[in-house]
Parts: C-alpha cells; structure tokens; sequence
C-alpha cells in the first residue's frame, strides 16, 4: 500500500496538521482546499486515522489538474477510503457546510489575490468559534497580502503556512 510520501506534490506543513489533528475534538470537521494529487490531504487523513479520533474529513478541488479519477485511485492506493471529496470551485463549496459547523479549513486552491481572498470570506463563516483557518504559500506576496487585507492577528506557522483561530 502507498503512503502520503509516494504522492507527487510539495507538502511542508505536517507540523501545521499534526497540531490541529491533537487539539481536534471528537466529531470535527476539518477540510483542505486545493488538493492536487492529494499527498497533504492523505498526510492527513494518516495522521486522523493514527489519533484514533472521530474527524472527518472534507476535500475541495476543482480538478482541473489531475482529473477526479486520478486523485480517486491515489486515495484507493494509500488506503483512504472515509474521506468526502468534493469536485467544486473552493468557495462555492462553502455553501455546502453550515454556518459554524467546521473546526478547521486550510486555503491552498488557487493563489491569485482575490481567489484567497474570496475563500477566506466563504469559509470564515463555517468555523465554529475555536476553531481554525489557515492556509498555504503565505510567502508569495500575493497570498501575503491577501490574508493580511482579509484577516487581523494571523500568524505565520513554519516556512511557508499561516493560521488564524476564530474567537467568535
């Protein structure tokens, strides 16, 4: 069987999602943006299934590059097999979730400024109060800039992610 590592993909943030994987409460939600050849969101699903904690876990990508099917198998092969995966726009899908009903979104579709921008003002809605928004590529200058005019007391969470907790 595959693990996260055969995936092809740039993955830098385990750190980011081994914390929020330990603080995560029975019956969370967590969903990730952007997903690619799904070598974080596998990552991840890894790191739930070893906590032994009841998190399910979402997945939005448009699937543009590589189709559906491919991310499908990739799954399949790494033994990811509860895991909702939904072929959308990033934040139309937010309209999918209720207000309040996830613990934790990571941003990491497309980098353009308004496209963060626009995710973060779907999905800042869904989080529940103490849970978390973060994403990825915080040192493009326009993701930077995009989260900074989106959001006030973010911080920036190893090389190359940011993270922010929604205290309302």
């Amino acid at each position: 069987m595959k693990t996260w590592q055969d995936l092809e993909g740039y993955f830098d943030f385990a750190d980011l999602y081994d914390k929020q994987v330990e603080i995560a409460r029975d019956g969370a939600i967590f969903v990730e943006l952007g997903l690619w050849n799904g070598r974080s969101f596998v990552y991840l699903a890894e790191a739930i299934k070893k906590s032994g904690k009841k998190i399910d876990l979402h997945g939005v990508d448009n699937f543009q590059t590589p189709p559906l099917e491919q991310f499908m198998l990739n799954l399949l092969d790494c033994g990811v097999l509860n895991a909702t995966v939904t072929k959308s726009d990033s934040a139309e899908a937010a309209k999918l979730y209720k207000d309040k009903s996830v613990d934790f979104v990571f941003i990491d579709a497309d980098h353009s400024y308004q496209a963060v921008k626009k995710d973060i003002f779907a999905w800042l809605p869904k989080i529940r109060k103490g849970g978390f928004i973060g994403g990825h590529d915080i040192q493009r200058t326009v993701v930077y800039h995009a989260v900074q005019d989106a959001l006030e007391n973010f911080q920036r969470v190893g090389i190359n992610s940011w993270l922010k907790e929604v205290t309302t």
